[in-house]
């Protein structure tokens, strides 16, 4: 990947406040299609961002991040990033969280890190929705409640994105 799109992707990433996305620390991303992903962030943690424009025109970004907590246990943290979006900073969203056209979690509890973005923390057990990941295409955020709206995301081939964090986590 080039430096000035990896440098573009990481700028993305590490605006996320919420999620803690920090810049690359000079280790090269791994080399995944479609997905720039960081093994090294200092922090314990690894990322991988995918992003796209929807119809040519609408940025869309799905950033996924796995991080041990100090007993072991693995977190994933998601981050769903739409340019059309305007949360307010710190904003709380209760939205379902489907996969594929599928449930996954009712009323999970997301945060506006900034106004196009919207992120979660799934605690463990994280075995099962990493499972489900590895085969998905399409993820969704389904607001209930006063917006009534629903906003899909595509997730081309996560597998060996999953794979490479697992892999910088030390994670089987």
């Amino acid at each position: 990947m080039a430096r000035n799109v990896r440098d573009a992707v990481v700028k993305r990433i590490s605006g996320a406040a919420v999620l803690t996305f920090v810049a690359l620390t000079g280790a090269q991303p791994a080399a995944i299609p479609g997905w720039a992903v960081n093994t090294k962030t200092g922090d314990d943690g690894c990322t991988a961002y995918f992003e796209y424009a929807e119809h040519g025109r609408t940025h869309k970004g799905v950033g996924l991040r796995l991080q041990k907590t100090k007993d072991g246990q693995l977190l994933v943290t998601l981050l769903l990033e739409d340019e059309s979006w305007r949360w307010a900073e710190g904003e709380t969203v209760e939205a379902d969280f489907v996969i594929d056209q599928s449930l996954y979690a009712a009323r999970v509890r997301w945060h506006a890190g900034e106004v196009t973005r919207l992120s979660t923390t799934f605690l463990p057990p994280t075995d099962a929705l990493l499972g489900i990941l590895r085969n998905a295409t399409e993820l969704a955020v389904r607001a209930t409640g006063t917006y009534q709206s629903e906003t899909t995301f595509q997730v081309p081939k996560p597998d060996p994105a999953i794979d490479a964090l697992r892999s910088c986590v030390h994670e089987p």
